[in-house]
């Protein structure tokens, strides 16, 4: 199988130019601000879904679950539903233009976000969550279809690998941030121990109001950074069934069809997502009470695992060295399954932190992530290379399209799992998989070469 494209039309990505320039430093800031945002608001909304749902049904539990369940959702369905869109706008216009307008939307979208704060009801704060998933929907394939103009053909993946990393970090100091936020601005109770449901998040309100709009705001201007690049075709008008929901992911998902090269690296990258999704999920399950009763330390190894990613998307962007290849999606693959079967034979915990089963999950978990981190800089360095410059907006909603979906089917088969398998379980499911999926790659790679 051959590449489907090559790059040697006169709008081909100079290999000459800088990684760090200052258009690729401002799309960083932006992309920052984006998962920065996004988590903040998520972990702050979750809290206090929690308080208000267990409060209402008299339960915090089935409160909890319900926060958890909705607002899980409430941010993978805008992907799935106008990932399509996303990539047409990136393709119609310019690309800078797109990620500014995001920006702005952001700014109402937090704004909206308090006064729902302020007034109470967890529905409508649920609402914001889809809103935020839907300018981040739109914003996404703008901006990974800029990379390769902005850095050049040789700097990819190692742009990608920076931006993977950056995300990483945004996403852990934003969910870091959303629940501290939560304490600060829901006082305690009389005894002083425990948060108040009654009011949760509407204490010193003006502090979540400066913390959300002020990073909104902050990636607005961090746009002005990024050099203008106009759209490399004028599009055809969407037809009537693209414009329903999911119809232009649809079509853009027949573009992939047509071009079978694109649409393995999309369905590779999608699987990455889905195994990703599962196992966030699972580590919840895992941690509580297979190593420990203490839930709080779900998120060391949730921030261990993250922490694996980011290092493993900086180190294939230097072993790539300027070369888009897909070599490295092999060794990930099965580094990933022998991390998923060492996460199996975890020892029996003793129930403290550290002790030789938390050590032995601990280690496990960040060489997962780092092979993840490996596994999908590649595949994106791959469609942005291969795939034909002006269809590089559809592309990338496409393989958004594909990847969401996986995400959401994660979430569901881990409840299909869970209750026969366990945790354990889980991840031995995850290692076949991966077992699997390796094979596929040593055949796809042959074939892409």
């Amino acid at each position: 199988m051959n590449k489907d494209f090559s790059q040697n039309s006169p709008n081909a990505s100079a290999r000459t130019r800088p990684l760090f320039s200052r258009s690729f430093c401002g799309l960083m800031i932006t992309q920052f601000t984006v998962a920065f945002n996004d988590n903040i608001f998520r972990w702050l909304l979750v809290p206090i879904g929690k308080a208000r749902l267990g409060a209402y049904y008299g339960n915090y539990d089935a409160g909890a679950n319900i926060a958890l369940t909705i607002g899980g959702l409430m941010f993978l369905i805008p992907f799935i539903l106008f990932s399509g869109y996303g990539g047409y706008c990136a393709d119609r216009f310019c690309k800078k233009q797109v990620m500014a307008w995001c920006k702005i939307a952001e700014i109402f979208i937090m704004l909206l976000g308090v006064l729902f704060v302020w007034i109470g009801n967890p529905w409508l704060l649920f609402l914001v969550l889809f809103l935020m998933g839907t300018q981040s929907a739109f914003y996404s394939p703008a901006k990974y279809a800029s990379i390769p103009e902005i850095v050049g053909e040789k700097n990819i993946p190692s742009a990608n690998g920076l931006i993977g990393m950056s995300t990483i970090v945004a996403v852990l100091a934003g969910t870091l941030l959303g629940n501290n936020l939560y304490v600060w601005t829901t006082l305690p109770d009389a005894a002083g121990s425990t948060l108040m449901p009654d009011a949760p998040g509407q204490y010193r309100l003006w502090l979540s109001a400066l913390i959300l709009v002020g990073v909104a705001v902050t990636g607005y201007f961090s746009t002005f950074m990024i050099q203008r690049m106009p759209p490399l075709h004028e599009c055809k008008p969407l037809k009537w069934f693209q414009k329903l929901p999911v119809g232009q992911s649809i079509s853009d998902f027949t573009y992939l069809w047509r071009h079978k090269a694109l649409l393995l690296v999309a369905l590779f990258s999608a699987y990455y997502w889905g195994l990703a999704s599962l196992a966030q999920t699972n580590i919840d399950k895992f941690v509580v009470p297979e190593i420990t009763e203490n839930q709080g330390a779900v998120a060391i190894f949730l921030g261990i695992l993250a922490l694996g990613i980011a290092v493993g998307s900086v180190l294939v962007g230097q072993i790539m060295r300027g070369k888009t290849t897909l070599n490295p999606i092999i060794f990930s693959a099965f580094g990933m399954a022998a991390c998923a079967f060492a996460l199996f034979l975890t020892p029996t915990g003793t129930g403290m932190i550290p002790s030789t089963a938390s050590n032995h999950a601990l280690i496990a978990l960040f060489c997962l992530g780092t092979f993840a981190g490996i596994f999908d800089i590649p595949l994106m360095a791959y469609l942005q290379k291969n795939g034909e410059e002006s269809q590089r907006g559809r592309i990338i909603g496409g393989s958004n399209f594909l990847s969401f979906s996986a995400m959401t089917l994660g979430v569901v088969v881990f409840g299909a799992l869970i209750d026969a398998l366990e945790s354990r379980g889980v991840w031995f499911i995850s290692g076949i998989s991966a077992v699997i999926v390796g094979f596929i790659c040593i055949w796809a790679v042959r074939r892409l070469k």
